[in-house]
């Protein structure tokens, strides 16, 4: 789920009509879905203000997310799914690129369209797509996209129909056009309220690497940082839901900070949602007493023959040291080692000590 620096601002739709206008509906639904970004918890935000889009466009079920699009298949960051399995994430993913639905929101930012998947999707060349669709009842779809702070990050709403008959008319299409900007505003809104109560965030600044993930383990944000850093600890994760790990720590130990290999990740727990904050972990931690001794003064300029008769040890074992630390540390010369100690510095070192005392550099 990307943070958006580019935030929507919304305006009224010049195709609302008149009517519309003259008696307000569409200002008070705004006005119910801000109201909710300041009263509701963040874990009922997206199920409260999807009911009151419900009062104005009626759906069987919704699929909310933010994508980043790019690579071969797209990557769903965030996704809330009402009346739908979680394997429709993946399946969706699978045929995104060759979707002419995403395509023509992705075209159009900002702009809802509306379609009945058999009429729209009848070019052999599309059945993937439209096999998905029919595995899912999605026989109609209304749906719009916009920018999420990236050119390769979207939020998108989509609604769905099973019968065919119950095709979504140009009224319900102008009227979530005005509605989804709001939804996607005051849903950031909403989580910067969250983050703040959690002390992750002061006025509208947020801690960079920041996420919110609901009870099951589902993200409902990620920060760029917070998924960068994920991404580190485990490549192969994606990014909607926790790692199976880190959501495993905190079920079984509550609060208490997760250390991996590469970061530490924080949460604090409010009613039903988990406020987390990670950090990259100093990579020197993971070096012994005296192998952080012996990257300090090699690090620090001393050659090797100089750090052996700083420590008082054979130049033969600085060898064999400095080998665990480059191999631990994945470096692979000198100045990887200095810039490393330049950035973090080296842990307090306790167990062993230099009977010498430290070289002074220039």
């Amino acid at each position: 789920m990307h943070a958006s620096s580019n935030r929507v601002h919304p305006v009224y739709s010049s195709e609302l009509s008149h009517n519309e206008r003259r008696y307000g509906k569409g200002c008070s639904l705004i006005l119910q879905i801000y109201r909710a970004a300041r009263e509701q918890p963040v874990g009922s935000f997206l199920d409260f203000v999807l009911g009151i889009l419900r009062s104005a466009v009626s759906f069987d079920s919704c699929r909310w997310a933010t994508v980043e699009f790019g690579g071969r298949t797209a990557v769903t960051q965030f996704v809330h799914l009402q009346n739908e399995p979680e394997k429709l994430v993946g399946d969706w993913e699978a045929v995104s690129n060759q979707d002419p639905f995403k395509a023509l929101l992705v075209a159009n930012p900002g702009r809802a369209f509306m379609i009945h998947s058999p009429t729209f999707l009848a070019d052999p060349a599309l059945a993937p797509v439209r096999e998905y669709t029919r595995r899912y009842h999605h026989v109609n779809g209304l749906g719009a996209m916009t920018q999420a702070g990236s050119p390769s990050h979207w939020n998108t709403i989509s609604l769905f129909r099973a019968k065919p008959e119950n095709q979504f008319s140009e009224h319900e299409r102008r009227r979530f056009q005005l509605l989804m900007p709001h939804l996607i505003e005051a849903l950031e809104h909403n989580r910067l309220n969250g983050l703040r109560n959690a002390g992750i965030s002061t006025g509208t600044e947020v801690t960079p690497a920041s996420a919110i993930a609901c009870g099951d383990g589902q993200l409902a944000y990620a920060s760029d940082d917070f998924i960068s850093l994920l991404q580190h600890e485990w490549p192969g994760w994606k990014g909607h839901s926790l790692p199976d790990a880190l959501y495993a720590h905190f079920a079984r130990r509550g609060p208490e900070t997760f250390q991996g290999r590469a970061i530490s990740v924080s949460a604090k727990q409010i009613d039903s949602s988990m406020f987390l904050s990670a950090s990259r972990l100093n990579p020197l931690r993971l070096l012994s007493p005296r192998e952080a001794l012996a990257a300090r003064a090699f690090g620090q300029g001393l050659t090797s023959k100089e750090t052996a008769k700083q420590l008082q040890i054979s130049p033969a074992t600085v060898r064999v040291l400095l080998q665990r630390v480059y191999s631990k540390l994945q470096i692979s010369d000198k100045a990887q080692l200095a810039t490393l100690l330049a950035r973090h510095g080296v842990p307090e070192i306790q167990g062993v000590r230099s009977t010498a005392p430290h070289v002074r550099l220039g």
